[in-house]
């Protein structure tokens, strides 16, 4: 095996458990393909992913991952004949929780985004909720 091959693996590896989107993302299509059948389509391979996500993380991206499949017109009631022809699908799970986020930026480049999950605010558990603050630098040059 080369060492490329070899270092490459040994990272995949080490992260068990990764934070990072672009690891993650690859990390879920990697360990989705073995789920998917012979000559997979998208349909097939967006429900492999969404396995993958249960087996790796316990779910806890089901909700973007859904919301991007949606966006794709990969939903529920996506199907594929195995043809050329594609039933387009725009329509989430039912029991998924729906999503309200705040973003807010201030003058001096910090922005704060709240993101509420859950299907009534009223009642707001403290796992329902994430938040980041960002910080930009101004443009322009610095005296």
């Amino acid at each position: 095996m080369k060492s490329a091959a070899i270092f490459g693996l040994t990272v995949f590896a080490a992260n068990e458990n990764p934070q990072n989107g672009r690891l993650l993302t690859m990390k879920l299509v990697m360990r989705g393909m073995p789920i998917q059948p012979c000559n997979p389509n998208m349909v097939s391979a967006h429900y492999a992913t969404l396995e993958a996500d249960k087996l790796l993380t316990g779910s806890a991206n089901r909700c973007l991952l859904w919301e991007g499949f949606v966006k794709r017109s990969l939903g529920v009631k996506a199907k594929y004949d195995g043809g050329r022809d594609r039933v387009e699908d725009f329509t989430v799970p039912q029991r998924m929780p729906k999503v309200y986020i705040i973003t807010r930026a201030d003058m001096r480049g910090i922005t704060t985004r709240i993101v509420f999950r859950n299907q009534n605010l009223m009642f707001v558990k403290v796992d329902d909720i994430s938040h980041s603050i960002e910080r930009r630098p101004r443009a322009g040059p610095r005296n």
